[in-house]
This record gives C-alpha cells, structure tokens and sequence, in this order.
C-alpha cells in the first residue's frame, strides 16, 4: 500500500518560502516509523499540514500503537508558526511577495 502526497498549491508554496527563508526542506517518502523514531530521538521537533483552508496547521501529537507521540508540547513550533505568519502577511498584503504570488484584483 502507498500513500501520495497531492502536489498542491499551498504545499508548493510553503516549500518555496520555506527556501527563502533559509530551511532545509527535502521531498521523500519516509515510514511512519521513522517519524515516530524521529520525535522520540527528538530529531522531530515540529510538523505541521498545508491546504487551502488550513493554510498552515500545526501537529501537537500523534498516536500511533496505543502510544501518544507529543511534539514541541503540544505548542505551535517555531518554524511553523514563522512560515504561517510569512505566509498570511503575503496573502493579505502585509509583507512583501518577493514571489509574485499575489495579484490585484481591478474593480468591476
């Protein structure tokens, strides 16, 4: 069984600024069992999940095998709550868009 991650617009752009900004990203597939190693080594700080609606969503835990697996204490992490401040001001028009993502609208 294999899962897909769909390549929307929002996870695109959050891996752009995300460069912008200076973090390392990388696209792989990876196990649920390597994230689970990766918290509880601490390697795994911070996740987060992109859409449309959601923009930028932080992970506060994951439950996996009866066990609860807590990230950053179930409090937004640093990292994510830059990229989804950076992002908002962008789309309201609140910060620079050094992309040319946001476009005016003429009036009707």
């Amino acid at each position: 069984m294999t899962g897909s991650i769909l390549p929307g617009i929002t996870r695109a752009s959050v891996l752009e600024l995300a460069n912008h900004l200076g973090l390392k990203t990388e696209e792989r597939a990876i196990t649920i069992e390597e994230v689970i190693d990766g918290i509880s080594s601490g390697d795994i700080t911070e996740a987060f999940g992109s859409g449309t609606a959601a923009v930028i969503s932080p992970v506060g835990s994951l439950y996996f095998k009866e066990k609860d697996y807590s990230l950053n204490n179930v409090q937004v992490g640093e990292v994510t709550q830059r990229l989804y401040d950076t992002l908002v001001n962008i789309q309201y028009g609140k910060a620079e868009d050094p992309f040319g993502w946001v476009k005016e609208i003429g009036r009707l």
